[in-house]
């Protein structure tokens, strides 16, 4: 394949890459945990834009996403493990994107109510919205900011590149960052 690009998108984070001409690129040194080390390793950059991401209003009242982020404690509102802030998640969610009856394979139940909760107050009703298209406007916007990244990092796309998304949330917002970029194949695997 002439260019890939990679799209790693978990719950806080996304790490974007690229391969070209099946050469991967690679870069000298990294820090780890504030330590300076010099060692070849491929070239990935992170952005704060993973399903955790949370969404809220900053100072204007602008709709902002990420880069902090609920992590997984106490994570998501539709995770009902605490939090309650808005995140990528509960918008995923609300969209219908997840099933609430099989998040992780059907070993987490997701709970609809606390995310349009959380929406709604944090969200919706400060901005005089409905909620779904407050939850729509999160989907794009963290969209919006890796395709945003993933052109800064890489510079511009030619065609014809192939986006390759992964991670646990990858997958759920590829084709919104594939269009963003002009890409017009996406690759996810079945696991």
């Amino acid at each position: 394949l002439p260019r890939v690009v990679t799209m790693d998108m978990g719950g806080t984070s996304v790490d974007v890459g690229a391969v070209e001409q099946g050469q991967l690129p690679y870069g000298m040194g990294f820090t780890f945990r504030d330590i300076p080390l010099s060692l070849p390793t491929v070239a990935v950059s992170s952005i704060g834009a993973g399903g955790g991401s949370v969404a809220a209003l900053d100072a204007s009242g602008a709709l902002t996403v990420g880069p902090r982020s609920a992590g997984w404690v106490p994570g998501p509102a539709c995770c009902d493990r605490g939090g309650t802030e808005p995140t990528v998640t509960d918008a995923d969610l609300l969209l219908g994107y997840i099933d609430p009856d099989h998040f992780l394979g059907g070993k987490f139940r997701l709970k609809r109510d606390r995310a349009t909760t959380a929406i709604r107050e944090r969200l919706a009703r400060p901005l005089g919205q409905p909620v779904e298209p407050v939850a729509a406007k999160i989907r794009g916007r963290v969209q919006q900011s890796i395709a945003d990244h993933i052109r800064a990092r890489l510079g511009p796309l030619v065609e014809p590149a192939i986006l390759m998304a992964f991670g646990g949330a990858g997958p759920l917002h590829a084709c919104g960052v594939a269009e963003q970029l002009g890409i017009r194949r996406v690759v996810v695997f079945p696991y």
